[in-house]
C-alpha cells in the first residue's frame, strides 16, 4: 500500500452462501479491520483498495459501495458517504 487509499463498505452475512459473489467482490481489497453487527447482521470492512480515493491523515475512511455492471467480474467502487450509512 503505497497511497492512503482507505475505505469503509458492508457486506450482509448473506453474501458467504454465495462463493463466488464474494470472490469477486473482495478482488483487489486488503481487509484492514472487520466488525459484525449481529443486529443488522452486515459485517462492516475497513479496507484498502486502489479504487479508493486517498484518504488525508485524520481523516474517517468514507463508505463505498459496490456496483456490479453486466458481464463485470469485478466491482466499480463508488464512494457513498460518512460511517454508518
Amino acid at each position: 500500500m503505497r497511497t492512503n487509499k482507505i475505505g469503509m463498505f458492508y457486506v450482509s452475512v448473506e453474501v458467504f452462501r454465495h462463493p463466488e459473489d464474494f470472490t469477486s467482490l473482495f478482488r483487489g481489497v486488503v481487509v484492514l479491520d472487520l466488525n459484525h453487527d449481529m443486529r443488522t447482521n452486515r459485517i462492516k470492512y475497513i479496507a484498502y483498495h486502489e479504487q479508493f480515493e486517498k484518504l488525508d491523515e485524520g481523516y474517517i475512511a468514507p463508505v463505498y459501495e459496490a456496483i456490479f455492471q453486466d458481464g463485470e467480474i469485478t466491482p466499480t467502487w463508488i464512494k457513498r458517504g460518512g460511517e454508518d450509512e
